[in-house]
């Protein structure tokens, strides 16, 4: 269970950092 769980929170973290590092360059 806490595999599934953390699976389903990466997307949502590696997009948040995906945003920022943008944010960061631009």
């Amino acid at each position: 269970m806490l595999a599934e769980i953390i699976s389903n929170q990466i997307p949502k973290y590696s997009n948040g950092n995906i945003k920022k590092l943008l944010f960061h360059q631009k």
